[in-house]
């Protein structure tokens, strides 16, 4: 899945970098920022406090200001910029092809360029690009259009996985089409799912080979070195990319274990799972545990592992992590489950707290009382809401204030149909976190009637299902990528 090499050399980032951009901090009069603007004949300011990117200002936003008759005199830039600023990292910049995509994806005429602290570094305008790039028509063709493709095929991927996790919950049928799917997509020899024991031995529990390799599934491996050099690395997300295994410096024992399972390249990328445990303020603390590795082996020969190919794998690693975990939860949930029917009726509440919370992965959950009006919730119901845990009242009228002001009405109506219809109650909406952010939730609840019928509590669940919602935008991008390959043979076109 490389691109096709080049036959010519690309211009290099600094060749069409701008490091002195037009600037202006947010507390500029935004009639001095416009002013700033014709005078230095740009399409636009950057908006910078203490050398960070926070805004940017350009004509379209003028435009908009303008034709909405919003008075620039009296307004400071902050008051009316763009906050949201497509950025590219220095790092991932240094490839010309990433800064055209970027621009060409997010149709943008300028891309600021900033460090992993967020300072800004320059700006690549398409102007600036435009004239360098008059030379390179035909390779830019050529690597656009393999780029576009590979990028296709990869977020086309993702959103299969993922969306094959949330449909079921056998683990092992979906660890399986994980590593067979990674395989044809990498073109590699072998990739397997290593799990660690306690004692940091492990075992190759999923595998996928070509026919041509010896199979390793089940092998047992035990490394006495890892636990003191590997453990704390790999739980903080290290990520092993080796081309050949007789250029590594490392024991040959190592080599020797490596040798043993035919390897000549490999892609080590960890599979983490976050564990939360009340703290002495009564806070969910996180904690990452590493629960084991996906990795991909080329045998036949060394490879040089491309950046896109170990993103995949990242990518898909946070997948099998939350697989795991997805399944892991359920049988522990079914366990504790079947144990705490056995008991009182006095825990016949947390029962059906745990049924709901079952079918949500260990999500939120709350307790409404109709009688009272008082609610229950857990810590992480309030997390949902971008609450700090018992920092509010948790009341009915708290959890209304976080309900995008577009759904609240749907949601009240499903409510109350459920109520008088006996049914069980599932809403997906949107909620708005005091900050300002939005998240999207799915919501179930079952009302609890006394013996003359009446509706006296109603319990239920609150999952964030943010990432599914942004991964079945990446899936349905994916599919209006396909129609950019021929966008793509316009480019050279475009860039004249």
């Amino acid at each position: 899945m490389q691109p096709p090499n080049p036959l010519l050399e690309l211009p290099s980032l600094e060749q069409v970098l701008d490091r002195f951009p037009v600037t202006a901090t947010p507390d500029t009069p935004t009639i001095a920022a416009v002013q700033l603007m014709n005078h230095e004949q740009s399409h636009y300011v950057l908006i910078t406090q203490f050398s960070r990117l926070v805004g940017i200002l350009t004509e379209q936003d003028i435009v908009r200001l303008i034709a909405t008759e919003t008075p620039l005199l009296g307004t400071t830039v902050s008051d009316v910029m763009t906050r949201e600023v497509v950025t590219l990292d220095w790092q991932d910049a240094q490839d010309i092809l990433n800064v055209l995509l970027t621009l060409q994806r997010h149709q943008i005429r300028q891309l600021p360029i900033i460090d992993e602290q967020n300072y800004l570094v320059g700006i690549v305008t398409s102007t600036q690009l435009r004239q360098f790039m008059q030379p390179f028509n035909s390779v830019v063709q050529l690597q656009t259009e393999a780029a576009l493709q590979q990028q296709i095929e990869q977020e086309r991927l993702i959103a299969e996985i993922s969306q094959h996790i949330h449909r079921s919950l056998n683990l092992r049928e979906i660890l399986q089409t994980t590593v067979d799917r990674v395989r044809q997509f990498l073109h590699c020899d072998r990739v397997i799912i290593f799990r660690f024991a306690p004692d940091w031995s492990g075992i190759v529990a999923i595998e996928s080979v070509e026919e041509n390799w010896t199979p390793i599934f089940s092998t047992k491996i035990t490394d006495p070195c890892f636990q003191e050099n590997y453990v704390e690395p790999y739980r903080q997300g290290r990520i092993t990319a080796n081309t050949d295994i007789y250029e590594l410096a490392v024991d040959r024992c190592y080599i020797h274990l490596l040798e043993q399972f035919q390897v000549r390249a490999n892609l080590v990328v960890p599979i983490l799972q976050e564990s939360y445990e009340v703290s002495t303020q009564n806070s969910p603390e996180s904690t990452r545990h590493l629960w084991g590795l996906l990795i991909a082996h080329q045998c036949a020969a060394p490879r040089q592992w491309q950046p896109l190919e170990i993103t995949l794998l990242q990518q898909l690693a946070t997948q099998v992590g939350i697989a795991i975990q997805q399944s892991e939860l359920y049988h522990q949930a079914q366990v504790e489950l079947a144990e705490r029917y056995r008991v009182e009726e006095a825990l016949r509440q947390n029962n059906q707290r745990l049924t709901l919370a079952l079918e949500a992965a260990k999500m939120g959950c709350w307790d409404w009382d109709l009688r009272t009006n008082e609610t229950v919730w857990t810590p992480y119901h309030e997390s949902i809401l971008g609450y700090e845990s018992g920092s509010i009242d948790r009341t009915y009228q708290a959890w209304r204030d976080r309900v995008h002001p577009e759904d609240l009405a749907k949601v009240e109506s499903m409510i109350q149909t459920a109520r008088r219809d006996r049914e069980d109650y599932e809403c997906e909406y949107r909620v708005i976190r005091p900050d300002g952010s939005l998240r999207w939730v799915v919501s179930l609840g079952r009302f609890l009637y006394n013996s003359d019928g009446e509706a006296i509590r109603m319990v239920g669940m609150m999952r964030d299902i943010t990432e599914k919602k942004q991964l079945e935008t990446q899936f349905f991008r994916a599919q209006r990528l396909e129609s950019l390959g021929t966008l793509a043979s316009g480019i050279a076109h475009d860039l004249n």
